[in-house]
């Protein structure tokens, strides 16, 4: 299976019970609920992933790197990104990665940006929650639908 995926990142509101070393690190990881959510998927299915975020163009030593420090469970594979057309969609270089690497059974998509015509395959989140308890089990939903 592949797994493609994108929001661990939420934004966080600020405020004075935020400290010095909170404010320093905000973004240095990804939040721990949502990765939390994604080893919990990807563990559930055998997934491995497939960077298509936005953050891929960090290159992929600083996407493994990123994920793991943020709580990727280590025996989950990181196997690929997408192609970074910065004028293309998004699900275009989705697209061209399923064509160019067509040894999967079946994939699944969780992303901030509608995916159009693989929508069938996508859940769509919401940057301000991220991959949260509720996008979780619409994932399982849709991957278990998928296989039917």
């Amino acid at each position: 299976f592949f797994f493609f995926f994108l929001v661990i990142n939420i934004p966080v509101k600020f405020s004075d019970d935020l400290s010095d070393e909170d404010l320093i690190n905000l973004y240095k990881f990804a939040n721990k609920k949502c990765m939390d959510n994604l080893n919990k998927l990807c563990k559930m299915f055998d997934f491995k992933i497939v960077i298509s975020s936005s953050w891929r163009i960090s290159g992929m030593d600083y996407c493994k790197k990123y994920l793991l420090d943020s709580g990727l469970d280590e025996s989950i594979e990181i196997i690929g990104m997408t192609k970074n057309e910065e004028i293309v969609k998004r699900y275009y270089e989705i697209y061209d990665y399923l064509i160019k690497f067509n040894n999967f059974t079946n994939f699944l998509i969780l992303d901030d940006i509608y995916m159009e015509s693989l929508s069938s395959y996508a859940i769509l989140t919401q940057f301000e929650k991220g991959f949260d308890e509720e996008m979780l089990k619409k994932a399982i939903e849709l991957f278990n639908k998928n296989n039917k």
